[in-house]
């Protein structure tokens, strides 16, 4: 069956779909919502799916790293839906949010086309980055093979086993170290990843309460400010699935918040 469609069906990339689907559902919400509705579930639905988006985003990668046989394919193949979905759902999602709070004068339109076009070129850059990484690693790869083979043969039958094993290891060294830097660096992220939106608006929507007809503007200047940090080369720490933690239960907490504070304060959208 798998074989009949195009795409992958395993299970390393259900929770990318997932989260390209809450995404998808979060920005309808957002849109079929009336205005003035009572109780804000308006904005918590599709609050609620941006969070979801970034529950999945988190783990994604460590159910797809479950599977020990992933083809070069399934890996690419990963690589590039996870970025898209990341598109929809931390790109387009909030700026739809904005829109639908009110940032409907052209001014405003700019402002949420500013920042889709910022999180675009945040991961068509971050997509080059790790292409070129793979065709570094690959041509690290085939120059120590080959490396290795024009030694086995000028030795030939003299198998000078000394300086052949030295350079062989020397080779073989360089390709090691060229892959610890490469794992060094990918501690780090160079601008924000688009997925810290994931928890940033939703703390955003926690002022809703206090600002009332003002909240727009503070909307606003998050959408500007996150869609610059997208672009500016600053280094940032790349989190793993432990320290993500805390920021997951932090999104959490902030959704029951605004679950509690709609529903008591009857907030509008």
């Amino acid at each position: 069956m798998k074989k009949k469609l195009v795409g992958f069906w395993d299970y390393t990339v259900i929770l990318t779909y997932l989260g390209f689907c809450s995404g998808i559902a979060g920005i309808i919400f957002a849109l079929v919502k009336k205005p003035n509705t009572n109780v804000s579930w308006s904005f918590i639905l599709p609050l609620f799916c941006l969070m979801f988006c970034g529950l999945c985003d988190t783990f994604d990668g460590v159910i797809a790293k479950t599977k020990k046989n992933r083809t070069k394919s399934e890996k690419r193949f990963g690589s590039q839906i996870d970025s898209l979905s990341d598109m929809v759902c931390f790109g387009v999602l909030p700026a739809v949010i904005g829109y639908r709070i009110g940032l409907k004068q052209p001014t405003w339109i700019i402002l949420l086309v500013f920042y889709c076009l910022m999180a675009l070129i945040r991961l068509a850059y971050f997509n080059v980055e790790e292409i070129e990484k793979d065709v570094e690693a690959c041509l690290a790869e085939k120059e120590a093979q080959k490396q290795t083979q024009t030694e086995s043969k000028d030795d030939g039958l003299k198998m000078r086993s000394g300086d052949f094993g030295e350079e062989v290891c020397t080779d073989m060294a360089a390709v090691e170290v060229a892959a610890a830097k490469d794992k060094q660096k990918r501690k780090f992220y160079y601008g924000l990843p688009v997925t810290n939106t994931a928890w940033i608006f939703p703390l955003v929507f926690c002022f809703k309460p206090f600002l009332g007809e003002f909240f727009g503007w503070l909307y606003a200047a998050a959408l500007f400010v996150v869609g610059v940090l997208f672009v500016v080369k600053f280094k940032i720490v790349k989190f793993n699935v432990k320290q993500a933690l805390p920021v997951v239960i932090l999104c959490a907490l902030v959704f029951i918040g605004l679950v509690i504070t709609s529903v008591v304060l009857e907030l509008k959208w």
